[in-house]
């Protein structure tokens, strides 16, 4: 039988809280508290969260957003992967 991967955007606190336990492994300190916090404050400035999920369980994430600058000018800049 095969698996199912897909791979979304997650765009709410049921989804946030899902991932979390893949999170926390990258990010130790991290209480589910101060995650769901600098979540928020993160989305703000453009922050996206993205989880692969395998037979519908999170097994990785990746944290970007999209950045301009003088250097690089339009770019992505991966915080979590």
């Amino acid at each position: 039988m095969n698996s199912i991967e897909t791979i979304q955007e997650l765009t709410n606190k049921e989804q946030w809280l899902q991932a979390f336990p893949i999170m926390n492994q990258l990010r130790t300190h991290l209480t589910q508290k101060t995650y769901l916090e600098l979540l928020e404050e993160m989305r703000k400035d453009g922050y996206r969260l993205y989880a692969l999920y395998k037979d519908n369980q999170v097994v990785s994430l990746a944290g970007l957003s999209w950045r301009v600058n003088f250097y690089n000018k339009r770019h992505v800049f991966i915080y979590d992967l």
